[in-house]
């Protein structure tokens, strides 16, 4: 849940503070990531399900700091290839006027 902390009026009421609009800009952009992840990552898991059910063997193998998940169908060798690699990543930015 995005916090009240982030409403306009804190904004607006920060603008000769650009320590304080960064503060607030990060997080929200913090927020925001979590509340997309947390969306996004059950869907992909759907899609890792239904991929396996056609053949594919993918397993979970890497969570990139709340940004996304990554699944591989690794070959057993010496030099970790994988069949299939299948990720996904989010990028959340955010910006003030006065602080571009």
């Amino acid at each position: 849940m995005i916090s009240v902390e982030l409403s306009y009026r804190n904004f607006s009421a920060s603008e000769d503070n650009e320590s304080e609009l960064e503060r607030l800009c990060e997080l929200l952009r913090e927020q925001l990531q979590k509340e997309l992840y947390e969306e996004v990552s059950d869907d992909f898991k759907e899609v890792i399900l239904l991929l396996n059910e056609m053949g594919h063997n993918l397993k979970f193998y890497d969570t990139y700091n709340l940004t996304g998940d990554g699944y591989r169908d690794d070959l057993i060798d010496y030099e970790y290839r994988c069949l299939l690699r299948v990720a996904f990543s989010i990028v959340v930015s955010v910006a003030y006027i006065e602080i571009l």
